[in-house]
């Protein structure tokens, strides 16, 4: 895997993150 793919992974890992921490917010999780 080059190193370009690692930092899309890690962005999409970080995206993710801050998607679930919104909707668990919202949510009262």
């Amino acid at each position: 895997m080059s190193v370009t793919g690692l930092e899309v992974f890690d962005e999409t890992v970080q995206k993710t993150n801050v998607w679930l921490k919104e909707i668990m917010e919202e949510t009262g999780v």
